[in-house]
């Protein structure tokens, strides 16, 4: 049997990437004037429920975003340029917990969009994943929990807007996509949390900031087993 380590240059792993990448947005404050330098505002992830389709993210961006009328919704599939703006009136917003937060949570909510922009991103190549089949899966034991971790979300160290002569507001940024180790499951305030670390590979550099990774992912991308013939 060979063993092939993970990393962030193996194939493994850009399978992964690549898979995941179709789920992963980002929110960004493209609409305020002046703009600002590091307009990352939080992350999420594009889930649907039955035929209900929204944003998983944490409630404290939530809560964040309610604060500006119009937002930018970015995706993470290659592309040049992309542009879509999004009303936080027409989001119907579902969160569970409360200030203060803290790691410990609960810090979690359900963004539902409306049908025209679900639309879009399904146009665009983006994926909402299934929740529904997700938990008949785990309550019927079928999860396979072979594999590795991995955290998603926007970096807002890379992310940066720039105003150009025309009178436009070009952002450009970038999101992470990396494998951590995580801890034991605990539980506290009726909800399981878990605490990531990154994997120990000398070849790789954290970013020195995890800002705008608020609400991301932690995804568990599963490596198939064969059994060898004899």
């Amino acid at each position: 049997m060979q063993i092939i380590p993970v990393t962030d240059n193996s194939p493994l792993y850009e399978a992964a990437r690549t898979r995941m990448c179709s789920s992963i947005v980002g929110f960004l404050d493209t609409f305020t004037s002046p703009p600002p330098q590091l307009p990352s505002l939080g992350s999420g992830t594009l889930v649907r429920v039955g035929t209900i389709h929204g944003i998983v993210t944490a409630a404290h961006v939530v809560e964040a975003l309610g604060k500006i009328s119009r937002i930018g919704l970015v995706h993470y599939l290659p592309t040049d340029k992309q542009g879509m703006d999004l009303m936080m009136s027409h989001v119907t917003n579902i969160s569970i917990g409360r200030p203060p937060w803290n790691e410990r949570g609960p810090d979690i909510a359900f963004m539902i969009l409306p049908p025209d922009k679900v639309s879009t991103l399904e146009a665009k190549g983006c994926a909402f994943l299934d929740l529904e089949s997700r938990r008949e899966k785990i309550l019927e034991h079928q999860y396979d929990k072979r594999g590795f971790y991995c955290c998603t979300g926007a970096l807002g160290e890379e992310t940066a807007s720039t105003n150009k002569p025309s009178g436009r507001l070009e952002v450009a940024g970038k999101a992470l996509f990396e494998i951590v180790d995580p801890g034991p499951i605990h539980w506290s305030s009726q909800c399981d949390y878990v605490i990531c670390k990154p994997t120990t590979n000398t070849s790789y550099t954290p970013p020195a900031s995890y800002g705008g990774m608020s609400g991301g992912g932690l995804f568990l991308a599963h490596i198939p087993f064969y059994r060898a013939s004899s």
